[in-house]
């Protein structure tokens, strides 16, 4: 099974799945709008990934993402020194994140990711790490 495998950091803050949308899932917030325009605009200095898109196109496979999102520490812990209410739960940044970076950026099906891993901790600023693994299936 060969591979290819890409991490980068985005420097902004993750957005949750819960803000995404009003009036019953129908209308998009300007919130998300906003922060998906950001996302496109710092994905355009990967070119990798459009290198990994590509390679996807050509021969199919299987993708893993790996997600941390990073809180400055003053946000991360509360007072009593445990994670604060402040911090997402971990799983609500993958859907904005995923349909911002599958969907809009690469045009590559989220049906097609088989591995997610979602981890949040504390870190200087508001960040995204990401690691994608583009692992094909056929043998060679």
């Amino acid at each position: 099974m060969s591979q290819s495998l890409y991490s980068f950091s985005l420097p902004c803050k993750a957005f949750s799945a819960n803000h995404m949308y009003y009036k019953n899932r129908s209308i998009r917030t300007a919130d998300y709008n906003a922060w998906g325009t950001l996302v496109l605009e710092l994905l355009e200095e990967h070119k990798q990934l459009h290198d990994m898109a590509d390679m996807w196109r050509l021969s199919g496979g299987i993708w893993h993402i790996r997600v941390n999102v990073n809180y400055p520490q003053y946000l991360y812990y509360n007072k009593a020194k445990q994670v604060s209410a402040k911090t997402m739960d971990v799983d609500n940044v993958l859907k904005p994140l995923i349909d911002t970076l599958f969907g809009k950026f690469l045009d590559v099906n989220d049906r097609f990711i088989t591995v997610c891993v979602s981890t949040k901790g504390p870190g200087a600023t508001h960040s995204i790490d990401i690691t994608l693994e583009l692992l094909s299936l056929s043998k060679k």
